[in-house]
């Protein structure tokens, strides 16, 4: 567990970082389809906001594309961690706005190693953690 900064503690094994550009993903079932916008991502996982409709929210596979060229990871598995409404504070926003935090179930190297590169290029702060480490 690592400390958060406001007393608490977090639980995730690693940690998260806000995406700084627009990062679109698409959540998957066998059946269903769910566009979502990636709120923060980390090595373990990913955080989503997305707009529920009629689906069932047993989400298995997730697929990433950006603006950034070449940037496109397409269904990586996953399980969910969480999935309730957005909130803000301790109020609910009554927008109907859900948010979703999924970790990776066992990706293939390839996907592994497409995912590290991802994060290179997003997010700076993990950049400098791999420099700092070598």
């Amino acid at each position: 567990m690592m400390p958060t900064g406001d007393g608490s503690t977090e639980k995730r094994e690693h940690a998260r970082f806000k995406v700084q550009e627009t990062v679109f993903a698409v959540l998957e079932t066998d059946i269903e389809r769910q566009p979502a916008l990636v709120v923060n991502v980390g090595q373990g996982g990913v955080c989503l906001h997305y707009f529920r409709d009629k689906y069932s929210c047993n989400w298995q596979k997730l697929t990433i594309s950006s603006f950034y060229p070449d940037c496109f990871l397409g269904q990586l598995p996953v399980e969910i961690v969480y999935d309730g409404p957005v909130r803000k504070g301790y109020d609910t926003q009554a927008n109907g706005m859900r948010c979703c935090g999924l970790k990776f179930a066992a990706p293939t190297f390839t996907q592994q190693a497409l995912w590290n590169l991802f994060l290179e290029h997003h997010i700076p702060a993990i950049h400098g953690q791999q420099q700092a480490k070598m």
